[in-house]
C-alpha cells in the first residue's frame, strides 16, 4: 500500500464489489491477523487457521469476533475506504517488524552513528562495519534530520550522474552464510525515480559474483522498510549485503539509513 498506484487499485477494488454484491465482508485492512505475519503463507495466501478465524467471523461466531473485519455496504463504504487508507498510513512505520525472518534472530543489527559531516571520500571507519564499497561522484555523509545516517549528492552532475553503494561484507565481520542470507534496511528519502536506491546480496564462487537486488521506493517524511533475500550459492567465497544508489544527480536529493538487519 506505500506505492499509489497499489493504493488506488486497492480502494477501487472495494468499491467495485460493494457496487457489484451489495455488502462485503472485508478483512484486508489493519487488523490483529494482518499485523501477525504467520497467519500468512505468502503475499497472496493466509493459513488455514486463519480462514477458519474468518468463517467463524462471518457465520459461526460472531459476537466473539464483533472487532475483527468490516462489513463494507454501498452507504458506508465510501467512509470505511477512508478509514482504512487512513489505518494502514498510520501502521506504515510499524511495517520494520513485520519484515522480520519468522523464528529468526539477526545475526548482525547495525544502527547508524551520529555523525559530524564528512565527506564519502574519507569514509573509513566513521560508519564501521558499514564500508564505502564504490562511488562516482562526490557525497556528504552527515547525521539525518531525524537521526540515522544521511547522503547527500555534494553537486550537481547532469552529464555523468552520480552513484555511491554501501554495506557489509560477511567475511569481514566473521558472520557465517547461512543457506539464505536476507537484509532488511529502513530508509527514507529523495530521489530521481522510484528504484534508484536497490538493497543487493552477492556471493562470489570461483571469483565470479551472483547478485540478487531490490528496488525501494523512499518516502520523504516516513521511514519505510524493505527486505531482499538470496539463497546463497555453496563453496561461497564473500557474501555481500547492501545498498546502491544511483542517478543522485541534485544536491536536493538524499537518503537516510535509518538500521538494518542481516538475517
Amino acid at each position: 500500500m506505500q506505492n499509489e498506484e497499489y493504493l488506488q487499485g486497492y480502494e477501487h477494488w472495494l468499491m467495485d464489489l460493494t457496487e457489484t454484491f451489495g455488502t462485503v465482508h472485508h478483512f484486508m485492512n489493519v487488523n490483529e491477523m494482518t499485523r501477525h505475519l504467520p497467519n500468512f503463507i505468502d503475499s497472496h495466501h493466509f493459513t488455514p487457521d486463519a480462514g477458519t478465524k474468518i468463517v467463524n467471523s462471518i457465520w459461526n461466531e460472531r459476537s466473539k469476533y464483533s472487532g475483527f473485519g468490516v462489513t463494507l455496504n454501498k452507504d458506508n463504504a465510501e467512509a470505511e475506504v477512508a478509514k482504512i487508507k487512513k489505518e494502514i498510513k498510520e501502521a506504515e512505520t510499524e511495517a520494520y517488524d513485520y519484515l522480520a525472518p519468522i523464528g529468526l534472530e539477526p545475526s548482525y543489527s547495525f544502527v547508524p552513528p551520529n555523525t559530524e559531516p564528512f565527506s564519502a571520500e574519507k569514509w573509513q571507519n566513521q560508519v564501521f562495519p558499514m564500508k564505502l564499497l564504490g562511488k562516482k561522484g562526490e557525497f556528504q555523509v552527515t547525521e539525518g534530520s531525524t537521526g540515522g545516517m544521511a547522503l547527500k549528492p555534494m553537486s550537481e552532475n547532469q552529464v555523468n550522474q552520480n552513484a555511491i553503494q554501501a554495506g557489509f561484507s560477511l567475511n569481514d565481520m566473521d558472520i557465517p552464510a547461512s543457506e539464505e542470507v536476507t537484509f532488511i534496511v529502513s530508509l527514507k528519502g529523495k530521489t530521481s525515480n522510484p528504484g534508484d536506491v536497490q538493497l543487493f546480496i552477492q556471493d562470489q564462487v570461483n571469483g565470479k559474483w551472483e547478485r540478487t537486488a531490490y528496488n525501494t521506493i523512499p518516502a520523504e517524511d516516513t521511514s519505510r522498510s524493505f527486505k531482499v533475500s538470496k539463497t546463497i550459492r555453496k563453496g561461497a567465497e564473500n557474501v555481500m549485503v547492501g545498498i546502491h544508489w544511483k542517478n543522485a544527480d541534485s544536491e536536493d536529493q538524499w537518503i537516510q539509513i535509518d538500521a538494518a538487519d542481516i538475517y
